[in-house]
């Protein structure tokens, strides 16, 4: 695929009445049969997808997407007034997705996957109970079916100055602010001792799930992994020895990705 067919863009919110624009990133191809959307990790921007499309940029056959959540990259901030939180950028993804991805694509027949990183793995979870049908295949990158309260714990104790002045050039400072607030996670979900239970979120879903993770993770370890596999049996795992969270990005796992959930649509192990 040229590189004519790679822009990058911004949509109009319709579910915003401050006119929002979210800032994206894609390799157009509008007939294609498969579409993937990739969604970021809490502090991050669309631009650490680059390895995937870099991996595409000669594939005709799929459309890619990558999105900045508001406050983040080149995509507008919110109205003050207005709190950071999962529910906005689930809003905002779903608006996306319905009234840019969809309306666009003249394969009306096209399946939709999902890669998420960290956080944007739980969106997609969450986004299957909204797209069910809809979706062919999740990928998530070092998150699974459960978030342990400690893991949270060390999240937000990670968020410390030093990531905040690398952040704020690309991120507004109110996010920075506001994800470490319990109130960010508004979602509804399954409470235990243990952590937030998401496991029920998938519980009809009969497309494929395939959890990507370092064997030493901070948000999951090899029981979360382990768990969520016994939790919905169509999940398949693929562990990176390395540390960290979430999964780097490399061009060896973004050549996997495509390789095998794009092009093959066989996952190997």
């Amino acid at each position: 695929m040229s590189k004519l067919n790679f822009k990058n863009g911004t949509f109009l919110l319709k579910n915003d009445p401050h006119h929002r624009k979210l800032a994206y990133t894609e390799i157009c191809n509008f007939e294609a049969e498969d579409i993937f959307l990739c969604l970021p990790g809490l502090l991050e921007t669309r631009d650490t997808f680059g390895p995937l499309f870099s991996s595409n940029l000669t594939n005709s056959d799929i459309r890619i997407l990558s999105i900045d959540y508001c406050g983040r990259g080149d995509s507008d901030s919110l109205h003050m007034g207005s709190n950071y939180s999962m529910s906005r950028y689930l809003n905002d993804i779903e608006d996306f997705l319905k009234s840019y991805v969809f309306e666009k694509h003249k394969n009306k027949n096209a399946r939709l996957h999902l890669i998420g990183t960290s956080m944007g793995g739980v969106l997609a979870i969450y986004l299957i109970e909204k797209f069910n049908q809809k979706i062919f295949s999740v990928l998530l990158n070092d998150i699974g079916l459960k978030i342990e309260w400690a893991a949270l714990s060390k999240l937000n104790k990670s968020i410390d100055s030093s990531a905040i002045e690398i952040a704020t050039a690309t991120i507004h400072s109110r996010v920075i602010a506001e994800v470490k607030s319990p109130s960010h996670f508004d979602l509804p979900y399954q409470f235990d001792l243990i952590g937030i239970n998401l496991s029920a979120l998938v519980k009809s879903y009969e497309g494929r799930i395939v959890l990507l993770h370092n064997t030493s993770s901070l948000m999951c370890s090899s029981e979360i992994a382990e768990f969520s596999q016994r939790k919905f049996k169509n999940l398949k795992i693929k562990t990176i020895e390395n540390e960290g969270h979430p999964v780097a990005w490399s061009p060896e796992i973004a050549e996997w990705v495509c390789s095998n959930l794009v092009i093959n649509k066989t996952v190997t192990y």
